[in-house]
Order: structure tokens, then C-alpha cells, then sequence
């Protein structure tokens, strides 16, 4: 690993994207205040370095000294972004893992910096392709990371967004920072003189690596090692619910389509079933529980899709963030939002079945108990989707067995009530199913994010 203001140092590096090999060996340094131009034609394993370098991919080599993950930024091709807050509130929510919390100030000037201050309250899914970009240098300028991992920087950006990004990368070079910054068109074309601080070129052939070094780089000295925050989030799962039920309020139509869609299910299956009160109140358990299930499927499974999509997986991964708490944060989130307001909207719901007091209260108890644990397992079984991209419905129905447990103490529940049995024995194994959830699947769904975002 390297220390602060320490260089960076490939030696013999194989780049690999699957089974194929893109490079056989990398070799380089980079001291600080210099950054290296990767070039070569698509496909030949650019990106791929740079997400071996954020630790993303694989590291084939003994004797490299890689940077930690507290110093990495990585800025890839597509920019990591949700569409649903603003640029300001996008802003506070992408430095606060990277344990940076600005001020009103700090965030006017960050956003003014990049031009995007009269714009600030505008949502994300509003701006163009260039003033996203915009908002990801902005972030960048201010993670206060020592190593900028940086793919096609300049794309969508108009003349003055170019000027903009080679501005910052001054300013990052001169503080002792460094770059890799991969790029079809050479940054010494667009400022002739960046090639001051151009430390040298690597262009990827086919599987080989040729590194081109300015002739006169010997004569140049390093850039000043300046001091840069190797900060972490203070508290990264409240940060993770914090963000999830700002991103839920940001489309209030999330919230309440799974309340429609749990009261289109209840209200139809009487038509198919008939009117006898009996009969309705004997299946009213099962059927809620059945609704509750697909209603969390349809509401939990997107969370992941759209972080991975977005390429913030990528980016929090690269930066050293727990993706553990992220995964604990939307669990909580999605229980707060979904599972414990479908308890109570399922009561008028069910007395359509013809259950009584008692059974309606045992109800919506299962429900708070048990929907915890089917939003997280959901949550788990949609990262094996992302792994298992071409398979995705095949994981789903696969994963319907794994709630069985859940719907059959949340049935029992209701059925010991209207017996008159005590409701401890299931209530409890229930609300056990959503902690013993809680504190493993967000383990093991670290796990497959791992392999999912290689």
C-alpha cells in the first residue's frame, strides 16, 4: 500500500476481464504531482486498469505498491449518479462517505466552481449529460483523495467543462496529488502545457503495454507532496438510511405504488374465491402475507439495480465504504417506508375478509415483525440478480422458498390468535428471522456486491 505522498508503482501487472487476458504485463511509476495517460483503442483494457488500480478487479502482481482505498477517487465513464435528488443534496450525499461534510458555503463554492450554483436545486435527472459531469469533478475537486482514477474525462464536456477539468487537474497535481487518467485524445493536445506534468504515457495493444516517457522528465522534479484526508463516513449506516429515505421522498410515487399494488391484490382475489365470510377469513392470513411478499419484491429489488447501474457501487467499493452498512441502511429504510406502513393500511384491507379484532391485530403484529426480514433477504437475492445478470427471473423464482419461514409464522400468528393461543411463540421466532436477517444478509450481500461489481 502506499503511505501519503508515496508513489505509485506497477510492476508486471496482467490485466484480466474474465477469462480473457487484456494485457500480460503493466509496468510503471507514477511520483507525485504527475498523472499518466492511458491510450489505446476500445476494448483493450484502459478501464480495466483503472479498476484494478480502485482495487475493483483483480490484482495480478507481487511487487506493486497500490493505493489504499482511503486515497482512491474514482471517476468512471458513466457518471455516478442517482437521478432523484438535487445537484446540491446529490453533492452533501456523495462526500459524506468519503468523511466530508461541507458547509452552505463550501457547497455554493464547490457548485459555483463547476458552474453549477444556479442550478443547484434542480434534480439530477433534469441536468444534461455535460453538467452531470460537472457535478462528479465537483465532487472529485473536493474528495480530498491523493489518487484520481479517471476514465474519458472530457466526454460531453463543452469547451469551457475542458478547461474546467484540466484546471482541477492542475490544482490537484500542484498540491502533490496524483492522476491516471484514461483518454482517446491526449490532455497535451488540449493544453500543451499539461506535458510539464505528464509523467508518461501508457498505450494498450493487443496484450502488451508500451509506456512512452518524455524526454526531458528526468530534468523535471516532482510535484509537492502535499497532506490529503484519508477520511472515512463517521457513521456510514445512518448515512445509508439518511440517503434512502431522502431518495424514497425525492419520487413519492415509490411510496405509494406498493400501497396500491398490495390493495389491487386483496381486492381482486374475493372475486375469484367467492363471498363466504367463513371461507374469506380462513385464507385472509395467507393471502396478505402472499401480497406482502410481492409487494416488498416489487418495492426492494430496484435499490441495488440502480446504485449498481449508476456505477455509486463502483465508486463507494473503490472508496473504501462499507457496503455492509449501505446494505443494513436500505434494509432499515425499506422496513421504515414500506413494511411498517403496509401493517397498518393492511387492517382496512383485511376487514374485507371478514376477520375480526383480534385476528386483524395479530395481523398487522406479524407484519411489523416480519416484513424486516423480507425486505433484507430481498435485498439479498437482488444482488444475486445483478451477479447472475442473464438469469435474473431464474434467482427470483429461486429465492421464493427462503420466505416460506416468514409467511409461515406470519400465517400462524393470525391463526393463534383466532384460536385464542398466546401470540409470543410466533411473534418472537418472527421478530428473531428479521434481527438474525439483519445482521447476516447484509454480511453476505457484501459479498456477492464483490463479485457482482467485477
Amino acid at each position: 500500500m502506499t503511505a501519503n505522498g508515496a508513489p505509485l508503482r506497477l510492476v508486471d501487472v496482467r490485466l484480466e476481464r474474465g477469462s480473457a487476458t487484456l494485457a500480460e504485463s503493466v509496468s510503471f511509476d507514477l511520483p507525485a504531482g504527475r498523472y499518466i495517460e492511458l491510450a489505446g483503442p476500445n476494448g483493450s483494457g484502459k478501464s480495466t486498469l483503472l479498476r484494478t488500480l480502485a482495487g475493483l478487479q483483480p490484482r495480478i502482481s507481487l511487487h506493486s505498491t497500490w493505493p489504499e482505498a482511503a486515497e482512491v477517487f474514482l471517476f468512471e465513464q458513466t457518471p455516478a449518479l442517482r437521478v432523484e435528488p438535487t445537484a446540491a443534496a446529490h453533492l452533501d450525499s456523495a462526500l459524506e462517505p468519503l468523511g466530508i461534510r461541507p458547509s452552505t458555503g463550501e457547497r455554493s463554492v464547490i457548485l459555483h466552481r463547476v458552474g453549477l450554483g444556479r442550478i443547484a436545486g434542480k434534480r439530477v435527472g433534469q441536468l444534461s449529460e455535460g453538467q452531470r459531469r460537472r457535478l462528479v469533478l465537483g465532487i472529485m475537486a473536493a474528495s480530498q483523495r491523493r489518487v484520481w482514477l479517471v476514465d474519458e474525462p472530457v466526454n460531453a464536456l463543452d469547451a469551457d467543462g475542458i478547461k474546467l477539468f484540466i484546471s482541477l487537474l492542475r490544482e490537484h497535481l500542484v498540491s502533490g496529488g496524483i492522476a491516471v487518467v484514461a483518454t482517446h485524445r491526449p490532455l497535451t493536445e488540449l493544453a500543451p502545457d499539461l506535458e510539464a506534468v505528464c509523467h508518461a504515457q501508457v498505450r494498450l495493444t493487443g496484450r502488451s503495454a508500451e509506456v512512452s516517457w518524455p524526454t526531458d522528465g528526468a530534468n523535471r522534479p516532482p510535484g509537492q507532496t502535499g497532506v490529503f484526508q484519508k477520511g472515512a463516513c463517521a457513521h456510514p449506516l445512518l448515512w445509508s438510511l439518511r440517503r434512502e429515505v431522502a431518495l424514497a421522498m425525492a419520487s413519492p410515487r415509490e411510496l405509494i405504488w406498493p400501497g396500491v399494488f398490495h390493495w389491487m391484490i386483496l381486492s381482486l382475489i374475493p372475486f375469484g374465491v367467492g363471498t363466504d365470510p367463513q371461507q374469506l377469513a380462513r385464507i385472509a392470513p395467507g393471502m396478505v402475507w402472499v401480497s406482502a411478499l410481492l409487494v416488498t419484491l416489487l418495492a426492494a429489488s430496484r435499490h441495488l439495480e440502480a446504485d449498481f447501474r449508476s456505477g455509486i457501487l463502483s465508486q463507494l467499493a473503490a472508496a473504501g465504504f462499507p457496503l455492509a452498512s449501505l446494505v443494513a441502511g436500505k434494509a432499515i429504510a425499506h422496513w421504515l417506508l414500506f413494511g411498517l406502513p403496509m401493517a397498518v393500511y393492511s387492517v382496512p384491507l383485511a376487514l374485507q375478509y371478514g376477520l375480526d379484532g383480534t385476528g386483524i391485530a395479530a395481523l398487522a403484529l406479524s407484519l411489523g415483525a416480519g416484513t424486516l426480514a423480507l425486505g433484507a433477504l430481498t435485498i439479498l437475492f437482488g444482488a444475486l440478480g445483478l451477479m447472475a445478470r442473464q438469469a435474473q427471473v431464474l434467482v427470483s423464482l429461486m429465492s421464493f422458498p427462503v420466505f416460506v419461514p416468514v409467511l409461515i409464522f406470519g400465517v400462524t400468528t393470525v391463526s393463534a390468535a383466532q384460536a385464542g393461543q398466546s401470540l409470543d411463540g410466533p411473534l418472537l421466532t418472527l421478530a428473531g428471522i428479521s434481527l438474525l436477517a439483519l445482521l447476516l444478509v447484509p454480511l453476505a450481500t457484501r459479498k456477492v456486491l464483490d463479485l457482482a461489481i467485477e
